[in-house]
This record gives structure tokens, sequence and C-alpha cells, in this order.
């Protein structure tokens, strides 16, 4: 069985793959020992919502690889696994372009995580994404992040202030003089 989340409705269900013909692949052997669901492993799905669902899947897929690895289940050749299990959702190149930097991110932002799984509880466009579209793109979630880290480096200026302040009048924060010399050696 393999959880995974539906694009469309959202809602995260246990699978039971149909079996699939024999292969000494490595993604096949992982899709097969893993059951994991056809709609997972289509690449011609594409969207954020889809995109999101690989990448939840992928995740729960690594924790059941490594358990199947470790009950002796996994007869092929461990080396690369990692990227074999990249390959069974999506192209390494499109994982570390565009999920690896992005979707790690995106449990600190509920409004985006419900979004993105598409639940009954999800919220508008608008409330998610601050700004409204029909379709959502990775440039629209880079621009998202993007946005974020400068109110986040903004928020940081302002709290550098007091550290300098301190540096300036000689409280604490500072090095001593001895530590200088010791970098300097």
């Amino acid at each position: 069985m393999f959880n995974s989340v539906d694009p469309i409705s959202g809602s995260i269900s246990q699978t039971i793959s149909q079996s699939r013909p024999a292969s000494n692949s490595p993604t096949d052997h992982i899709i097969s020992i893993l059951n994991i669901p056809d709609h997972l492993v289509n690449r011609t799905a594409h969207g954020l919502h889809t995109s999101y669902a690989k990448y939840l899947a992928y995740l729960d897929a690594q924790k059941a690889l490594a358990k199947a690895v470790n009950n002796g289940e996994w007869k092929l050749a461990k080396k690369h696994i990692g990227e074999n299990l990249i390959e069974v959702f999506i192209s390494k190149s499109t994982f570390f372009k565009n999920y690896q930097p992005f979707f790690p991110r995106v449990p600190n932002h509920p409004a985006l995580h419900l979004w993105l799984i598409n639940g009954d509880d999800a919220p508008t466009n608008l409330e998610a994404w601050g700004f409204q579209k029909n379709i959502y793109s990775f440039k629209d979630l880079e621009m998202y992040f993007d946005d974020v880290d400068k109110k986040e480096r903004a928020k940081g200026k302002g709290k550098g202030k007091g550290k300098e302040e301190a540096k300036a009048s000689g409280s604490g924060g500072g090095k001593s003089e001895k530590s200088k010399t010791k970098k300097r050696a």
C-alpha cells in the first residue's frame, strides 16, 4: 500500500497499484515493490498540484524504500538508488531545478500547502498566493519565495541594528581582541 495525494481532489488515500510487468529496471522495481500508483508515475501530468502530489509521494517513497532495503525486498544494486527513486516520479533535472528548491519550504506556509494539496479546506488562489491568476507555475512559486525571502531580510535588517549599537558601545556581542588575533595567525 502507498499513501498518495490525489491531484484533483487533494485527498490522501492508500492505493494498491495494479501489477506491472516484471522488469530489471531499477525504477520499475521501485514502482513494483512500493506499489506506487500509476497517476504518480505519469510523466505527462503537469501543474503545481500534480507536481506537489508527486513530491509528497516521493517523500513517502523515500521512507518506504529505506524500509524495503532494510527488509531485504530490494534485490538490485543499491548504487544510485536515490536517483532512481527521483526518476520514478520526474526527471532528475526537473526535480533539482523545480522541486528541491521550493517544495521543502511549502509546509512552513500553511495556506500555500493547503492550496497545493487541493483539499476541501483549500484557500482561494488569492488567499494562498496573494494575487489572482488562472494557472500558477514554478515561476510563480519562485516569485512567492523570493518575496518571502525579501520580507525576512527586511525584518532581519531591523534586528541587526541592535547588535551594531551594542558593538559600538562595547557591550557584549563583539569578539575579544584575543580571538581576533587567533584568526589572523
